[in-house]
């Protein structure tokens, strides 16, 4: 082993290379908390679910991105993955009047992905979430100027303001 790999994190790649660092880690729990206190504006901005209709939350740290043949393989790990679920009522039986109609409720799940940067670059970072796909994208962090380049991508930007 050469001595440069001794203290290499044998979990890390290269995409993974801000994870802690401690500005990566305060936007994180930051976010995060901001995400778990009844933010609804932000956690449907970032999931695309209606704001009034959201009755449930779900934030998972470090929540692993699938792709590849039938969705098996882990392409990497996303920082954030919001869920929001919004309560929607169907009808289970067509009836003559509006009394005898029996409702039930299900939930409706909306999930965006927050990719954590301390600090953007913009060509490493758009090529990383294209690369995952799928789901709405969000990228958090101090704002150095990438805002107009991610949101002409369809990337989303949350600015770090503690």
């Amino acid at each position: 082993m050469r001595k440069s790999d001794e203290n290499k994190n044998p979990f890390q790649n290269s995409h993974d290379r801000q994870i802690g660092e401690t500005l990566h880690d305060k936007i994180l729990y930051w976010l995060f908390h901001r995400l778990n206190e009844d933010h609804l504006d932000l956690v449907a901005r970032v999931t695309g679910a209606s704001e009034n209709e959201i009755c449930k939350i779900k934030v998972e740290i470090e929540s692993p991105v699938y792709g590849g043949f039938n969705m098996r393989s882990i392409l990497g790990f996303v920082d954030l993955k919001v869920t929001a679920f919004e309560n929607r009522m169907w009808e289970t039986e067509e009836c003559e009047s509006d009394e005898e109609m029996e409702e039930e409720f299900y939930l409706k799940e909306f999930s965006g992905f927050i990719e954590i940067k301390s600090h953007v670059n913009v060509g490493e970072t758009i090529r990383q979430i294209k690369y995952y796909g799928g789901n709405p994208w969000t990228v958090c962090g101090p704002d150095n100027g990438c805002r107009e380049i991610l949101d002409s991508q369809g990337i989303q930007f949350i600015e770090y303001a503690p």
